[in-house]
């Protein structure tokens, strides 16, 4: 009840921010764009949080959180972080090898990765190495490298130096990060040029599917309708 009561004072407060940004329309809902097998879909909340989901295809309902603000009566921009490239790290003791044996999976299906650059230092001198056809590159024992694939760069320090394999599951894209700035236009969001042409548009989802999607508690369902009123009384005030 506490938390309830927390999240309460938290939408008055976001109310209070709606009225000193002047704004008129409520975006609140959840929008998607789907190209081919795959859909994008953005759920704006009513404390200016947002939550983003791709699914379809090899996505399976991954993404990631951020936050939304007005920039303009109907342009809306939101921002999240990016997430860590390297997603999963397993760290293995197989033989006393002298050297150690580096393999990199892609986090879509865990393919293995060729090509893959490893930095590391070694006699004091930074040494390049890369991962052949099957995702696998062995270099000496060290303390930590530095892996770099397609927009993946990140350095990794290993927990625990006796491990003579290292499996990484990377991300190679920010397919899982949504910092766009849209334009709120007849219930969907949109992207817009220069010239203020529409192109690409995120239509607004019916309660069936959304529910599928983002199951609401309770709890939610009182905070978004508390704030809903918030945006309505200033909306025909």
């Amino acid at each position: 009840m506490k938390k309830l009561y927390l999240s309460v004072l938290i939408v008055l407060v976001s109310g209070i921010f709606v009225f000193s940004q002047k704004k008129s329309k409520s975006p609140v809902g959840v929008y998607e764009s789907c190209v081919v097998d795959v859909c994008q879909t953005v759920k704006i909340n009513s404390d200016f949080t947002f939550d983003y989901l791709i699914y379809g295809d090899l996505f399976n309902n991954e993404g990631n959180r951020g936050t939304w603000k007005f920039l303009t009566d109907d342009l809306i921009k939101f921002d999240n972080p990016k997430p860590p490239y390297i997603e999963k790290a397993v760290e293995k003791t197989e033989n006393n090898e002298e050297f150690l044996t580096i393999v990199i999976k892609e986090n879509l299906g865990e393919a293995r990765v060729p090509n893959t650059e490893i930095i590391y230092f070694a006699n004091n001198q930074r040494v390049k190495s890369f991962t052949d056809e099957k995702g696998i590159v062995k270099i000496p024992r060290v303390k930590n490298f530095t892996v770099s694939a397609v927009a993946c760069l990140q350095e990794y320090t290993i927990q625990n130096l006796e491990s003579t394999k290292i499996e990484l599951t990377i991300r190679l894209y920010d397919v899982y990060t949504f910092n766009e700035t849209l334009k709120f236009v007849k219930n969907k969001l949109c992207n817009v040029d220069k010239n203020q042409q529409i192109s690409r548009c995120y239509e607004k989802l019916k309660s069936k599917k959304l529910k599928k999607l983002f199951p609401v508690n309770k709890e939610s369902k009182i905070i978004d309708k508390l704030m809903l009123r918030i945006l309505s009384f200033y909306k025909n005030a």
